[in-house]
C-alpha cells in the first residue's frame, strides 16, 4: 500500500533544500532557467515553472535486463548404432534471463557428416526467446561405417558465452557372423554308401559389435539332417554373445544314389549380413561292403525263425526260449525277445560264421535294442567268442551303470560315457574303419573312440544274446531286439549320425546271392563290392568326371589293368552253366582292331594274369571291316560270339553291354538290345585257375595279343558286375538306371 504520510516528508524536505541552494544558483554569471516539473501531492497539482523556488524531480533511469541459455543436456550421446540405421536425440533450449534472448539464424551442425537434422528441420527454435521460454531441436545419428563419430550442435545468440554449444558422440556398429566348415571337415561329403551315413561340422561365429539374437540352424537336401547342434532351431532359437560362436553337425545318410541336390545349411540371425549359408555336396553311392546279416525279426508272436534280409541266407538258430514278440518293435509289428524274466539265462540266437565280421578291416556291427533289466552282470547284445580264443570279442552293456562296451579278449575295452537307458529303444553300434579306429555309438553320437585297433577278430558263429562262457552263465541280455544288421568291410559310421527312422533296406538285386564279382570304381579302383580282393598294375585311375554312376570310374591308358585273383575258379569258372557279365564302357580311342578287352578271365601267367593258355573267357570291344565298333565274346581261345554282327559303340559315350548264356544259349547285348544271332555254347567257359581282369588281357607287359596289337583299353569303365548262375537277360531290356545293389 502506497504510504502517503512518507510520502509528504520527502517532499517538504526536498523543498527546503531547494530554497537553501536557489540563492546561490541567483548570483552565478550564468543564466539558470528552471524547469519546475508539475508535482501531484495528496491529488492537488503543484504548477510547474513558478517563481516560488520549489524543486522538481528528475525521470526515473529505464531498467537493466538481459537474456541467458540453459540446455537441457550438454551431450547428446547415441551410443553404437547399426551401421545403415539412424537414432535421434533431443535437446531443449531455455531463455532463463530477464531480456529477449536473439538467436542468430539455425542451430548448426559441424563435425562428422553422420550428424544430421531430420528431414523438416528438425528445430523449432526461431529468431528469439523471450524470458522463460523454450525450443527443442532434434540430431539425427546415421553412421556408415564402424567407426567413433563426434560432432557439435551451436547456437548463437545475444547472451553472454554464446554460442551455446552441445558436444555430439556417436559409433557405427555392425552385428556380424560368419558360417565356417570346421578344420579338416570341409562341405563335401563325398561319395557315401547307401544306408550309411556321414557328417561335417559347423561353426557359427559372431563377428559384430553385439550380441545375435534368433539364432537358428537350417539344412535343406535329401538325406541331410542336423547333429549336436547347439544353435537353435525355428522352434527354438539361441543368443549367442559378443564374441561368442555355437557348432552344429550335418549328418549324410544317401537315399539314393547319385549326386546331392540343392544341398546347402543355413544359420539365420540378427545379423545384418545374414542369413549365413554354405552349399553343400556329396553323392550317394551303392554298397562297398556286404551285408552279412540283416535281422528284421519280423513274424508272428512265439515264432523262432530267425530270417535274414540280407540275401545271403545267413539263417539264425534260436535257442532256449529265444522267439520273435509283438509286444515291442521298433520298425514293423515285432521284435526278438531274449531271457524276459530276469532269472533266466538260456536264451540266445546264433548265426552262420559266415556272417562274422573279418579278422582283420573295416566292419559294423548295429542294432536297436531295448533292455529291461540293471544288475550285476553285464548284458550280452552280439559277440564272436570262442573260449581261449585271443581274438574273442563281444558288445555288452556293463553291470549296473549300463554302458556300451567293446570288450576284446587281447585288446583294451572301450567303454561309451553314456548309459542305455531302460525301457527304452536305444539304438548301439559299433565300427572299425580304414584306418583301424574302433567307434562306439549310441544314438547317432560319438561314445568311444579307440584309434590303432588292430586286433584280429576271432573267426567264430556270432551269438546274439548271450556268449559262451560259462562262468557268467553266458551274461545273458534281458528284452528286445531289432534290426540287427552285420556289415563285412566298411565302417557305415565314422562321425555323428541320425539313425535310421525306418527298417534297414535289404538288397534289392533278386540274384544277390549268385553275384560273384561286382566293381563300382566309386571311391577307388582296386575296391570289389563282392569282397574280393584287387590289385592295380600300370596305375589306373579314379575318374570322378566321367562316370556312369556313383562317383567314380575307372580310367584306363592301353597298359595298365587292374585284377581280382580267382584261382578257385569260384567267381568267373561258369563251367556249363548259364551266367551274365555286363559292364558300362565309355572308350575314347579307336585303337581297338583286335579287341579292346572290357573284363576277362584269363588264366594265370609266372607272376599276374596272363593269356597263355586260352582257356578263359572275354567281354571286349573290336573293330568290323568297316571300321565300326562292336561287342565280343570269346571263350577258350577259339570261340566268339558276335563276330561280324557288332554293335555300334560310339566314342566318348557311354554304353550298356553284356553276355548271358540260358541253357546253353549265348546272345551279347548292346544297350538292352541283342546282337546278332544267338549261338549255342555248350562247353564249359572260364578257366579254373585264373583272376578276373579288367582292362587288359595280358598282365606281363604291353598287353598284347595274337597279331601283336593292343589289347588294352582306353577310356572309362564302370559297374561290372558278374552273376553266376543266372542269366539277367532273356529278351529286350532297359539297361540299369542306377548302380547295381551290392550283394
Amino acid at each position: 500500500m502506497f504510504n502517503f504520510a512518507r510520502m509528504k516528508q520527502r517532499l517538504a524536505a526536498l523543498l527546503a533544500l531547494t530554497q537553501l541552494v536557489s540563492p546561490v544558483l541567483a548570483s552565478t554569471s550564468f543564466e539558470y532557467q528552471r524547469r519546475i516539473p508539475t508535482l501531484v501531492v495528496n491529488g492537488a497539482n503543484t504548477p510547474s515553472g513558478n517563481n516560488s523556488g520549489a524543486p522538481t524531480l528528475p525521470p526515473a533511469p529505464a531498467p537493466v535486463t538481459s537474456p541467458a541459455t540453459s540446455l537441457s543436456t550438454s551431450t547428446l550421446a547415441f551410443g553404437a548404432v547399426e551401421v545403415g540405421q539412424s537414432t535421434s536425440l533431443n535437446v531443449r533450449l531455455t531463455n532463463t534471463g530477464d531480456g529477449t534472448l536473439t538467436l542468430s539464424g539455425a542451430p548448426a551442425l559441424s563435425g562428422s557428416s553422420a550428424f544430421a537434422f531430420p528431414s523438416g528441420g528438425g528445430t523449432n527454435c526461431g529468431s528469439s526467446l523471450a524470458p522463460n521460454a523454450y525450443c527443442d531441436t532434434t540430431v539425427q545419428f546415421s553412421p556408415t561405417a564402424r567407426t567413433s563419430s563426434t560432432g557439435t550442435l551451436s547456437f548463437v545468440s545475444n547472451a553472454a558465452g554464446s554460442p551455446t554449444v552441445v558436444e555430439l558422440t556417436g559409433s557405427g556398429a555392425q552385428s556380424l557372423a560368419t558360417l565356417a566348415a570346421s578344420s579338416g571337415t570341409g562341405t563335401d561329403f563325398g561319395a557315401v554308401m547307401l544306408n550309411a551315413s556321414t557328417s561335417l561340422n559347423f561353426t557359427f561365429s559372431n563377428t559384430g559389435d553385439r550380441a545375435l539374437t534368433a539364432v537358428q540352424a537350417t539344412v535343406v537336401g535329401d538325406g541331410l539332417s542336423l547333429v549336436n547342434n547347439n544353435c537353435g532351431t525355428a522352434a527354438a532359437p539361441v543368443t549367442v554373445a559378443l564374441g561368442g560362436s555355437c557348432t552344429f553337425s550335418v549328418a549324410y545318410a544317401p537315399t539314393a544314389m547319385g549326386t546331392l541336390s540343392s544341398a546347402s545349411v543355413s544359420v539365420a540371425s540378427s545379423a545384418s549380413n545374414g542369413p549365413s549359408s554354405l552349399s553343400l555336396t556329396g553323392s550317394g553311392i551303392a554298397e562297398t561292403a556286404v551285408t552279412s546279416f540283416l535281422g528284421h525279426f519280423e513274424g508272428a508272436a512265439g515264432s523262432t525263425g530267425i530270417a535274414d534280409s540280407s540275401g545271403r541266407s545267413n539263417t539264425g538258430t534260436a535257442y532256449g526260449a529265444a522267439a520273435l514278440s509283438t509286444a515291442k518293435a521298433k520298425f514293423g509289428g515285432s521284435a526278438l525277445l531274449l531271457n524276459a524274466a530276469a532269472a533266466t539265462t538260456t536264451d540266445y540266437i546264433m548265426l552262420p560264421a559266415a556272417a562274422a565280421v573279418g579278422a582283420t578291416g573295416q566292419f559294423t556291427i548295429e542294432g536297436w535294442v531295448y533292455t529291461t533289466y540293471n544288475g550285476s552282470a553285464a548284458q550280452n547284445i552280439y559277440n564272436q567268442y570262442e573260449i581261449g580264443n585271443a581274438g574273442r570279442f563281444n558288445i555288452t552293456l556293463t553291470p549296473n551303470s549300463q554302458k556300451l562296451d567293446f570288450g576284446h579278449g587281447t585288446g583294451a575295452s572301450v567303454t561309451s560315457a553314456s548309459s542305455v537307458p531302460l525301457n527304452t529303444w536305444v539304438h548301439v553300434a559299433v565300427t572299425r574303419d580304414a584306418s583301424n579306429t574302433l567307434r562306439l555309438f549310441i544314438n547317432g553320437n560319438v561314445e568311444a573312440t579307440a584309434a590303432n585297433y588292430t586286433y584280429s577278430m576271432e573267426q567264430s558263429r556270432p551269438w546274439v544274446g548271450k556268449n559262451n562262457n560259462a562262468t557268467y552263465s553266458g551274461s545273458p541280455f534281458h528284452g528286445y531286439i531289432d534290426e540287427l544288421r552285420v556289415t563285412q568291410g566298411t565302417a557305415r559310421y565314422t562321425s555323428a549320425f541320425t539313425p535310421a527312422s525306418s527298417s534297414y533296406v535289404a538288397p534289392t538285386d533278386a540274384y544277390a546271392a549268385s553275384v560273384s564279382f561286382l566293381y563300382h570304381a566309386d571311391t577307388t579302383v582296386t575296391a570289389d563290392a563282392a569282397g574280393n580282393a584287387m590289385t592295380a598294375v600300370g596305375s589306373p585311375t579314379l575318374n570322378t568326371s566321367n562316370y556312369k554312376y556313383g562317383a567314380g570310374a575307372a580310367s584306363f591308358s592301353g597298359t595298365n589293368y587292374v585284377y581280382a585273383d580267382d584261382a578257385s575258379g569260384s567267381k568267373a569258372a561258369f563251367g556249363t552253366g548259364d551266367f551274365t557279365v555286363e559292364a558300362w564302357v565309355r572308350p575314347t580311342s579307336a585303337n581297338c582292331t583286335y579287341g579292346c578287352a572290357v573284363v576277362g578271365n584269363w588264366a594265370d601267367g609266372a607272376a599276374a594274369p596272363n593269356y597263355t593258355n586260352y582257356t578263359g573267357w572275354g567281354l571286349r570291344i573290336n573293330r568290323t571291316t568297316s571300321g565300326n565298333y562292336g561287342v565280343m565274346f570269346g571263350y577258350s581261345y577259339s570261340g566268339a560270339v558276335g563276330a561280324g554282327t557288332y554293335g555300334l559303340i560310339p566314342a566318348n559315350t557311354w554304353t550298356h553291354i553284356a553276355v548271358t548264356r540260358q541253357a546253353n544259349a549265348v546272345k551279347v547285348w548292346v544297350n538292352g538290345v541283342q546282337q546278332g544271332t544267338t549261338t549255342t555254347v555248350t562247353n564249359s567257359i572260364g578257366s579254373g585257375i585264373g583272376a578276373i581282369v579288367l582292362g587288359n588281357t595280358d598282365g606281363t607287359s604291353a598287353a598284347k595279343s595274337s597279331g601283336g596289337s593292343s589289347t588294352g583299353f582306353v577310356g572309362q569303365i564302370d559297374e561290372v558286375r558278374i552273376t553266376k548262375g543266372v542269366a539277367r537277360y532273356s529278351s529286350t531290356f532297359t539297361p540299369p538306371a542306377a548302380s547295381f545293389p551290392n550283394p
